[in-house]
């Protein structure tokens, strides 16, 4: 003889981190964001393919920047800005005299010659400076008297990473680079990532890194 009992079952999540997952239809933009950034007030920044998503932990809004285009890169850096890297655009966010976030681009400091580029990959707090990475060059941000000095690859950077002393990026004929006192210098067997993509550069031990 059967007999059927109707049981329930408790989920257990004593010990589990809380999650909320927010949807596309929440927060009112792409479903693909390419970046994140908190600021020093505790506000979430997302790099989202309509713009920068902002969310101070009840609403959303998102930010245009001048181009529309897709914002890959972000960084809260140490003098309180959000710095955005998009296509063929960059620069940070800047408050109004209401306190509303607006983007200001940097690209107007560029000569016209380099203002063709594709994607700010990687955005950086670098010597004082903001780096910006493109495949096309490195584009260093001096705030105290608003320059850019640019960095052109030999042939083609790849992605720049840092141990966050110095900086480290491959270039497609010359292999991986590192980034010192502004000026560029081959890592000792760097030769052999040439024509190499590289995805992750992490530290190891006694000051090696891996590739």
């Amino acid at each position: 003889m059967l007999h059927f009992a109707r049981a329930t079952s408790q989920v257990k999540t004593i010990g589990n981190p809380f999650i909320i997952n927010y949807e596309r239809e929440t927060y009112q933009a792409s479903t693909q964001n390419w970046a994140i950034a908190q600021s020093s007030k505790g506000i979430m920044y997302f790099g989202n393919n309509l713009g920068i998503l902002e969310f101070n932990g009840a609403h959303w809004k998102i930010i245009e920047i001048t181009n529309n285009s897709i914002v890959r890169s972000l960084l809260s850096a140490s003098d309180g800005h959000i710095y955005v890297g998009a296509f063929n655009e960059f620069g940070y966010l800047e408050s109004d005299s209401t306190g509303n976030l607006y983007y200001q681009s940097l690209v107007d400091l560029l000569p016209p010659e380099a203002k063709e580029f594709s994607d700010i990959w990687r955005i950086f707090e670098f010597n004082g400076q903001i780096m910006f990475q493109a495949y096309e060059g490195i584009f260093l941000y001096n705030r105290e008297i608003q320059s850019i000095e640019i960095i052109n690859p030999f042939g083609q950077f790849g992605f720049a990473f840092t141990d966050g002393k110095d900086v480290f990026i491959n270039d497609s004929e010359i292999g991986l680079l590192q980034l010192t006192g502004g000026h560029l210098r081959q890592v000792q067997g760097g030769g052999v990532c040439r024509d190499m993509e590289i995805w992750s550069l992490l530290p190891y031990r006694d000051g090696q890194m891996l590739l």
